[in-house]
């Protein structure tokens, strides 16, 4: 009886560890999709209008983003970025947008207005302004926003 129960105890450590190799490495592959996924929209934005006049106003020197979040769901992605120049002399304060993913290629769908962050309740504006382009975008889904507007 205690071999048949040591047999069990095995075969049940076993089986946990192959099906928590098994997660953890579904977890891994859904991380590096998601990062590169993140990563190649926050890369579309060199191809908008802002960011190419950031690097125009800056003699043509390539732009980085210092900083960035991206937080997608399907085709839609709210992306925060804080461009400057590779050598940081420039920087430009953070941009804040809605990327949107059309034949395989992301694309700007609207930048947050400056408005918004100046308005005597940023908050308030911010929250006012998704729900419009949610309403005006009813396939985008509300979870991608942040809570608050992004700071600048």
């Amino acid at each position: 009886m205690k071999a048949r129960a040591k047999l069990s105890s095995l075969l049940l450590a076993t089986c946990m560890t192959v099906v928590m190799s098994s997660v953890f490495a579904q977890t891994a592959e859904k991380s590096k999709a998601e990062s590169a996924e993140n990563k190649a929209a926050i890369e579309a934005l060199h191809g908008t209008d802002a960011v190419s006049k950031l690097s125009k106003e800056w003699q043509g020197q390539p732009i980085v983003f210092s900083s960035s979040k991206c937080t997608i769901d399907g085709t839609w992605a709210w992306v925060e970025a804080a461009p400057g120049t590779k050598d940081g002399k420039q920087h430009f304060e953070g941009l804040s947008g809605v990327m949107h993913k059309v034949k395989g290629k992301w694309q700007l769908a609207a930048w947050v207005s400056g408005e918004v962050a100046s308005a005597q309740d940023p908050d308030g504006s911010f929250t006012s302004w998704s729900k419009k382009f949610v309403k005006e975008h009813p396939d985008c889904p509300e979870k991608i926003f942040p809570a608050k507007a992004a700071s600048k």
